[in-house]
């Protein structure tokens, strides 16, 4: 229901008018004078009807100050009026009086007039409304700005920084790096690949490298286009290039795709590291391991590797001439698996001990298929690029000829007229069968190294090492 206010000083005129607008469906707020008037006055108010002669406060005056208040400013007023004057009334209007009602007030003058001011109230308000939604759309739209701008500002510092920390990796970054666009063409080199190549970023700016030949150069972008399209990265191509002095380098080339800040593909960045070392190296280490198998391979002595669990890794021709078995049943097995009992248990004492970082050399017997030879060993340790040992490496020559054509071997063999070298051998024979330590004496040159030999042939221990020391060399 609208809601009117009602002012005048006159009880009896205002009972009248009061009881006219509630029967035109109007909800009426009544004030005896101007002060009760504006203090009754508030936005809940749709019009007002105002009485011109009151004492204090008159309608002109109150008119005044509705129309000075910032919330009650556009409220309709009539002024209910005796005065018919032309001065009056526009001293009305220039009050803020929409509206004149001459009294007595007419029910039916009252109510087209004030039908006509609530429709234009409605019009205020509905344009008052827009306004307002307006200005708070202004506003909401406003703040969104300032927030997107802040946060703009935000994302475009943090993008700054972060360019300027990626371009720092890069300039400080040992690696030759390259930006490239989809077509390959330059956008930036590092200082490292001005140092390694010789061109800068200026010098190549939207120009595709010059370090490739045509062929490779074609190859690396097509094998780029197709990285792109992948979504995967290149690890590792290895190429050859030129620098700008016209040396040649061998080369290992990494790169990815990178995207735009909208994630649509924006060109590549690679990462060229020189490798010409390295071929070289590897070449060097090539040709030597191909010297080296050609050693191995034709070497009339045998050559073997053992694990540190004594198992063969590798053994020469010489090795599976000497010992007749094929290369493949050697390898990975022991001493245990293929020779006799006695030889591989001081075998494997040896070798343990070549492990702890020793080099031995000694004679051995071996016994393979009823067939007892006499071998010079020399074991030695492998060892890794730190330092620590990995295995044995052996070296074999068959010295039985030698051995029995120095001095008979296990038993007397041809004529000694001397009646001392018969009593010789035969306290040999009897020292050969016991288990005593026994201490050969003589000058230098008499033999004692061959009766040695000759006692250990013919003892317990003949199939075991046969050791040699200098007892000179022993220190006191």
């Amino acid at each position: 229901m609208r809601r009117i206010l009602l002012v005048d000083d006159d009880e009896r005129n205002r009972d009248i008018v009061s009881a006219m607008l509630q029967s035109l469906d109007y909800h009426v707020v009544e004030a005896v004078d101007g002060a009760e008037a504006l203090k009754r006055l508030g936005p809940d108010i749709d019009l007002v009807v105002l009485d011109v002669m009151m004492p204090g406060i008159d309608g002109f005056e109150v008119a005044r100050r509705i129309r000075k208040d910032q919330h009650c400013f556009d409220i309709p007023i009539v002024m209910a009026t005796v005065l018919t004057g032309k001065e009056d009334r526009l001293k009305a209007a220039d009050a803020g009086a929409n509206d004149f009602i001459s009294k007595p007030i007419d029910r039916t003058e009252l109510r087209v007039r004030l039908a006509s001011l609530m429709r234009m109230k409605d019009a205020q308000d509905e344009v008052k409304r827009r306004r307002e939604e307006l200005e708070e759309t202004v506003q909401e739209r406003t703040a969104e700005l300032a927030e997107s701008e802040k946060r703009y500002r935000e994302l475009y510092g943090q993008s700054k920084r972060r360019e300027e920390l990626y371009r720092s990796l890069l300039e400080a970054s040992p690696v030759s790096t390259a930006v490239l666009d989809l077509q390959a063409r330059v956008k930036y080199l590092n200082p490292a690949f001005t140092d390694k190549f010789g061109w800068t970023t200026e010098e190549l700016q939207g120009s595709p490298i010059p370090y490739l030949s045509p062929t490779e150069g074609s190859a690396s972008k097509n094998l780029m286009e197709e990285v792109q399209l992948a979504g995967s990265p290149v690890t590792n191509l290895e190429t050859q290039g030129f620098t700008k002095s016209g040396s040649v380098l061998d080369l290992s080339v990494s790169g990815s795709g990178f995207p735009d800040h909208e994630g649509r593909p924006a060109g590549y960045i690679a990462l060229i590291r020189d490798i010409t070392k390295r071929k070289r190296m590897e070449q060097a280490l090539m040709e030597g391991q191909e010297r080296f198998k050609a050693m191995f391979d034709g070497a009339q002595d045998c050559i073997f590797v053992k694990d540190t669990d004594f198992r063969y890794v590798e053994v020469n021709p010489a090795m599976i001439e000497l010992t007749g078995i094929p290369r493949d049943e050697l390898l990975g097995k022991t001493d245990e698996d293929l020779f006799d009992p006695k030889y591989a248990l001081g075998a494997r004492d040896l070798e343990t001990r070549v492990l702890g970082g020793q080099t031995i050399e000694t004679e051995q017997r071996v016994t393979i298929d009823s067939r007892t030879m006499i071998l010079d060993f020399l074991r030695m340790p492998m060892r890794n690029s730190e330092g620590l040992v990995t295995g044995v490496c052996g070296i074999a020559r068959d010295v039985t000829e030698r051995v029995a054509s120095s001095f008979p071997q296990g038993e007397d063999r041809g004529t000694y007229p001397s009646s001392a070298m018969k009593t010789a051998l035969k306290m040999a024979r009897l020292a050969a069968e016991t288990d005593s330590i026994i201490l050969l004496t003589g000058e230098s040159g008499s033999g004692k190294d061959h009766m040695a030999r000759h006692i250990h042939g013919l003892s317990a221990r003949c199939t075991g090492p046969f050791r040699t020391l200098n007892c000179a060399a022993i220190p006191p």
